[in-house]
């Protein structure tokens, strides 16, 4: 993000362990980074 110069992104995160269902793969969380900016996290 700070080499674009952009304010907000995302990650996603996926998660290959066939043994977890997919309630337990799915998540979602926004976070506030020092420098100001919002990072948007999902995870799959």
């Amino acid at each position: 993000m700070a080499a674009c110069g952009a304010s907000e992104g995302w990650l996603v995160i996926f998660d290959r362990d066939q043994s977890k269902s997919w309630n337990e793969k799915i998540t979602w969380a926004t976070e506030t980074l020092p420098g100001g900016g919002t990072a948007h996290i999902a995870g799959c």
